[in-house]
């Protein structure tokens, strides 16, 4: 005679996979509907949830989380008291942070410790910020109006210039502005006797401009220069101290740097086959220079952009490795 407890003690010795599944199949294909109702009601009595992030050493939490948006840790607090517990958890925010930050992040407007915000505080706003920049709505906007001579006269772009954190532009041909984007602070600097300024630079640390000043005399078709002469300022973008460097040439043909290292490049005159490369450091004031060949060593290669002449690409033989490249 089969007995229930029969049938229970047969599906218990099956294997659990594919026989039991096999077995429960053929059991429903003979239930009528009313015993399907029935399993139906008890299956839905039992609970198949599982909390996972309530549940789960935070480690592993911290995996999961790793795989969705940066937003996610902050969002999801919501959900339930402990899921608040975990997820403020202080190692959690900062993993999905530094999916967008990394540590050489300069901070924000308010992002330092020393603004009185807890940890908490600081990554809320962090993520703010972030949230603010993905969907382009801004807590505050500066326009910035660039001088008019950049469009009536495009050769003379070289007198505004952006780089890092920081943009730079002249106005009046004498005043240099510098603005930085992160904090929206700005400055503005002057050469020595407020000469005129042709070209901007900017690098990591420095604004670095170009200035000449003197006198055109023209007789006929003889045009002299009296007390002619070309500096190039440099200015520390955190102390503001100002320090210069005089060219032995007027005839500055670009300007580069990088870091606190600026180079200079004199356009040669029209007899000559060559231009000096003036290589000067803003801590040590100490400069260098050394000339390159335009057409006589086939070992120097030189090129200079048709338009503006920006760039020089000079390769020379060291006495340290086989071939220098210097792109100034």
């Amino acid at each position: 005679m089969v007995t229930m407890s029969n049938i229970a003690e047969q599906f218990k010795a099956l294997k659990p996979g594919p026989q039991r599944a096999e077995a429960l199949t053929g059991i429903m294909r003979d239930l009528s509907n009313w015993e399907l109702r029935y399993v139906k009601d008890v299956i839905c009595d039992n609970q198949f949830d599982f909390d996972i992030v309530g549940n789960l050493p935070l480690e592993l939490v911290i995996c999961i989380f790793s795989y969705l948006d940066t937003t996610a840790p902050f969002r999801y607090q919501v959900v339930s008291k402990q899921w608040r517990e975990v997820l403020s958890s202080e190692q959690l925010r900062a993993s999905s942070l530094s999916k967008w930050y990394s540590n050489s992040d300069p901070p924000l407007e308010g992002e330092k410790p020393e603004y009185g915000r807890s940890n908490y505080e600081i990554q809320r706003l962090k993520l703010e910020h972030m949230q603010r920049f993905r969907l382009g709505k801004p807590s505050s906007q500066t326009v910035i109006r660039l001088p008019d001579h950049l469009d009536i006269h495009p050769q003379l772009i070289g007198t505004f210039d952006f780089f890092h954190d920081h943009v730079a532009w002249c106005l009046a041909f004498q005043t240099i502005y510098v603005m930085n984007l992160r904090t929206g602070k700005a400055f503005s600097v002057v050469g020595a006797a407020r000469e005129q300024v042709s070209l901007i630079l900017l690098t990591k640390d420095l604004i670095a401009f170009n200035t000449h000043s003197g006198y055109v005399n023209t007789v006929g078709p003889i045009i002299t220069l009296t007390d002619w002469r070309s500096l190039v300022y440099a200015v520390d973008l955190n102390t503001r101290e100002k320090r210069h460097l005089r060219l032995p040439n007027p005839s500055l043909c670009a300007l580069s740097g990088d870091g606190r290292t600026l180079a200079a490049i004199i356009e040669r005159h029209m007899n000559e086959t060559h231009s000096t490369i003036l290589v000067w450091n803003y801590d040590t004031q100490k400069s260098t220079s050394f000339v390159i060949q335009h057409k006589e060593s086939p070992d120097v290669t030189a090129k200079m952009t048709e338009r503006e002449k920006s760039y020089v690409i000079a390769r020379f033989p060291s006495i340290h490795t086989e071939l220098t490249s210097l792109l100034v």
